[in-house]
């Protein structure tokens, strides 16, 4: 809820930093971001963090901030 009402600021601020057209940042970059978050929660909610395999206990957990070379761009 909190960044389907700041989509306008976020919008904006697409804009300012990248000269994207405020039109394109608000109905097609900023939205994505939000899909983003949903597919993330709605994996999230089944995920087996822990679980049984043979004789092992598997417990996944995070390993700390990563950084990674991601694509910028589109299409």
């Amino acid at each position: 809820e909190v960044y389907k009402k700041r989509l306008p600021d976020l919008a904006a601020a697409i804009s300012d930093e990248m000269g994207a057209p405020l039109k394109l940042a608000g109905a097609a970059q900023a939205p994505s971001g939000l899909g983003h978050f949903m597919s993330t929660l709605d994996v999230l909610r089944n995920y087996e963090f822990e679980e049984d395999i043979g004789t092992s206990h598997v417990i996944r957990e995070p390993v700390g901030v990563c950084g990674l070379i991601t694509p910028w761009n589109w299409p």
